[in-house]
Order: structure tokens, then C-alpha cells, then sequence
């Protein structure tokens, strides 16, 4: 009787590995598909890089912390890494370009691609890329000022322009949504 319940325990620790190991993979397409290195990633989720190395392989296991630090990081929902039935959408990594904001938080739509103010294709990697477009020629008195308006006013996602600013996506997110709070009050006066 002992060996049936230890091969129920073992069967049931191998299908984990298989979830751990799809997971890992899952992420790790993610951060390739949009050019992060590994150190960009760990200093964008503000998790150690080994930590995440290892949950890109699937070893060991990881906490939700460190899931939802990673899903802010890539700018996807933590869903994208985890599906029950897998379907095309819950497998492909999205656009690079596609922003997330946490459920209930507000969101800035995105310029459609006949919108001449529409960001290009390519994520801006450089400060430089940023100063064209709809932020030429203007300056800003901090760097979380030129952050916000290259998410709200150039319609950058939130991911993109953590990654150039190297501050966390959630912080990003935090001071978007304050200037829209701030906004949205200012224009209730």
C-alpha cells in the first residue's frame, strides 16, 4: 500500500515538473521576444537573475511574487504564462509593444497604426528614440516626467519605456496612473 501512494505522490510531482518546465519556457519566450537579456529582466522585475534563470528552465519552484514581478516586468498578464487548455493565444508571446495595467487600474488606449502619432514598430531602446515623434523638442524637469508622457502622449507601453528608463514596470504604471488621477481631478475643478 505504501508504494501505490508514493507512486500517486511521484506521479503527481513528474506532471508539476512538466507544468514548472512549460511555465519556465513560457516566460523565457517572452523575455527573448522582446530582446531582454537575462540581467535586464532581473533588473526590470527586481528579482535576482539566478532566480529567474532557474524558473526559465523549470527547476524548483518559485513563489507568486516572483511570477507576478515577471509578468509586470514583460508588460503581460500572469495568465500568459499558464493555461489549462492551451490555445494559440495563451502560448504566443505578445507583440512587444502591447502594454498591461494590472486589473482596475487605468489604462491608456493605444494609437492605432494609421495614427500619425503612432510609436514605430520597434519599441524605442534609446533615449534618442524617444526625442522624435511626440515628444520632439520638448524637455522635462525629471526623468518620471519624460516617462509618463512617453507612455501617455507618445502612446508607448508601460513595458517598453520601463525597459529604456530601467525602473520597474509597476512603478511606471504607479506614476502613469497618478498624472491621469491627477489629470482626470483637474479637470473636475
Amino acid at each position: 500500500m505504501g508504494t501505490i501512494a508514493s507512486h500517486g505522490r511521484s506521479e503527481r510531482a513528474a506532471r508539476a515538473g512538466v507544468g514548472v518546465a512549460a511555465l519556465g519556457r513560457r516566460i523565457h519566450e517572452h523575455r527573448t521576444a522582446q530582446g531582454l537579456s537575462l540581467q535586464e529582466f532581473a533588473t526590470l522585475a527586481g528579482v535576482a537573475a539566478p532566480a529567474l534563470s532557474a524558473l526559465e528552465r523549470g527547476e524548483g519552484a518559485t513563489t507568486l511574487f516572483t511570477l507576478f514581478a515577471a509578468a509586470d516586468a514583460l508588460g503581460v498578464p500572469v495568465r500568459s504564462f499558464v493555461s489549462v487548455g492551451e490555445t494559440s493565444a495563451d502560448a504566443a508571446p505578445p507583440s512587444p509593444s502591447r502594454g498591461y495595467a494590472p486589473a482596475g487600474a487605468p489604462t491608456v488606449a493605444a494609437a492605432s497604426p494609421r495614427d500619425p502619432a503612432a510609436p514605430a514598430e520597434r519599441p524605442p531602446r534609446t533615449f534618442a528614440d524617444l526625442r522624435t515623434g511626440a515628444l520632439a523638442g520638448r524637455s522635462f524637469d525629471t526623468l518620471p516626467q519624460f516617462a509618463v508622457a512617453a507612455v501617455i502622449e507618445a502612446r508607448y507601453s508601460v513595458a517598453a519605456i520601463a525597459r529604456v528608463f530601467r525602473v520597474p514596470a509597476w512603478k511606471l504604471q504607479g506614476w502613469v496612473d497618478e498624472r491621469i488621477g491627477s489629470d482626470s481631478a483637474a479637470h473636475r475643478r
